[in-house]
């Protein structure tokens, strides 16, 4: 389960792209292109799959969902150490997800599922890889990106994995 506190860890890590220092720029609705532009910037300058795209769509959603007031409001609170609502983060995840299926056929972005391997078969054997493979095969089959994030979020919380998830670890070890 190691994998996803990793996937919690870069959740945090993008969520903090949306603490993009706006302090100079204090217009009125619309956002002024320069805050966009630094935010995806900001955005771009992460490490992840598809970054220009992922970070236009998430900037074009959260325009649509919050006003430029409330995203300054949130952007000063997160540059302050106190992160951004689940709310905003999904934003991000969902057009992640998005654009990782347009690309690859699947909504689970490719380094998701390499760090859910990487961590999962941390022993190395073949064995423990197969039943990772078989893990992460069956939850990208019965639950959405979304759901899987949420999970993760739930295990990083301290909380324990859903009995159906645990249900889907026990089959594939039940296969080794």
């Amino acid at each position: 389960m190691n994998d996803l506190y990793r996937l919690a860890s870069t959740v945090s890590a993008i969520a903090g792209i949306l603490a993009v220092p706006i302090a100079s720029v204090r217009a009125q609705i619309p956002y002024p292109p320069e805050v966009i532009d630094e935010f995806v910037a900001a955005c771009v300058s992460q490490d992840i799959d598809y970054a220009a795209e992922v970070c236009q769509c998430t900037i074009g959603d959260i325009q649509q969902q919050y006003s430029f007031a409330e995203f300054e409001r949130i952007s000063s609170n997160a540059e302050q150490g106190n992160g951004v609502p689940v709310a905003m983060s999904d934003l991000f995840l969902n057009c992640y997800a998005s654009v990782s299926q347009r690309y690859t056929g699947s909504a689970y972005p490719p380094h998701v599922v390499e760090n859910f391997l990487a961590s999962c078969a941390a022993d190395g054997t073949a064995e423990m890889r197969s039943a990772c493979q078989c893990t992460i095969d069956e939850i990208q089959q019965q639950y959405t990106f979304a759901e899987f994030v949420a999970f993760d979020r739930s295990v990083a919380a301290g909380n324990e994995p859903p009995p159906a998830m645990m249900g889907i670890i026990e089959a594939c070890l039940g296969q080794l």
